[in-house]
């Protein structure tokens, strides 16, 4: 359940970075070169991380495993958004990523063995 949460937050937050409620607004846009990118921040972020964090504290998961499958769900999620923003290159990176993080954690370091259920992982 808390890796599905985790993931949930991260499109969550992935899709509002990139289509935010309210319009940047030109000044903004046209200031970003000068004021640079803005923080990646925001509640389903925070949120996001806690969900890793209580996964973690289950025992479940050791640390390595944990970590990659928490930079696997958020690259995933990246991709997604970028690529509907049409960020084609930016989802490209964000494709390669997870791809590296999906490995070590299935066939690197950290071995898993899980059964997907729909959704619900089972360990």
């Amino acid at each position: 359940n808390g890796l599905l949460q985790a993931a949930w937050a991260a499109a969550q937050h992935t899709a509002l970075e990139r289509f935010p409620e309210q319009s940047q607004g030109w000044i903004d846009w046209a200031l970003t070169p000068i004021k640079g990118q803005k923080e990646d921040t925001g509640p389903f972020k925070d949120e996001f991380h806690e969900h890793f964090d209580r996964v973690l504290n289950t025992g479940a998961l050791s640390e390595d495993l944990r970590d990659d499958l928490r930079w696997m769900i958020w690259n995933t999620s990246w991709y997604v958004a970028n690529k509907a923003k049409g960020y084609n290159k930016e989802a490209q990176e964000a494709l390669v990523r997870a791809e590296r993080h999906l490995q070590r954690a299935f066939r690197g370091e950290a071995q898993w063995r899980g059964v997907n259920l729909g959704g619900g992982v089972l360990l």
